[in-house]
């Protein structure tokens, strides 16, 4: 579990701030970042943005990937895990549930106004990618400072 005494000093408690502060960041500007990188049709985008599926998306987004990055440092933290190998493994678990969480969440919302945007969701299912291996190695960075045995993965 956490465990405070493997702090290294300031700079771990730091770093657990910068990570939230990135989680804080990340739900702020969840709209402007997604779009940036897919705009999608002008329907699409406003029924994303009139049912604030940007931050509901980067909020679920969020929960995964701290629980994915607390059950690799802190909670199963075993010696046999410590490898960049099982550290790659919770990410691709991470990058592997988040698409579908941004495809069949508003899936099931537009589906119940009759809109069809399948196509739209597979690719902001494909611009997830990027962005949860991104700040699951940001969050990872940020927390593995507290891990008894996992603490030098990633690098």
């Amino acid at each position: 579990m956490f465990n405070v005494n493997n702090a290294k000093g300031p700079v771990s408690w730091i770093l657990l701030m910068v990570g939230i502060a990135i989680t804080v960041l990340y739900l702020v500007f969840a709209e402007p970042l997604i779009t940036t990188f897919y705009i999608g049709t002008d329907t699409f985008a406003d029924a994303m943005y009139d049912y604030d599926m940007y931050f509901v998306l980067a909020s679920l987004m969020s929960i995964v990937v701290w629980i994915f990055a607390v059950l690799y440092y802190w909670v199963i933290d075993q010696i046999k895990l410590s490898s960049f190998v099982w550290w790659m493994l919770f990410g691709i678990f991470t990058a592997a549930i988040v698409p579908f969480i941004f495809f069949y969440y508003p899936l099931g919302v537009f589906l119940e106004e009759n809109w069809n945007f399948e196509i739209d969701l597979i690719n902001l299912a494909i611009i997830s990618l990027p962005f949860t291996l991104v700040y699951y190695f940001l969050i990872s960075f940020c927390i593995k400072s507290f891990s008894t045995n996992c603490s030098t993965r990633p690098f």
